[in-house]
């Protein structure tokens, strides 16, 4: 159960890391846009 949970939790955040990036990347776009 713990490890499946665990892989659960490092999928999503795998998943999540690049949307995160992703979004910092696209409001540093539009500070340099402004």
């Amino acid at each position: 159960m713990v490890s499946t949970r665990l892989g659960g939790s490092f999928r999503s955040s795998v998943l999540f890391i690049p949307f995160l990036i992703s979004v910092q990347i696209s409001i540093a776009a539009a500070g340099a846009g402004d």
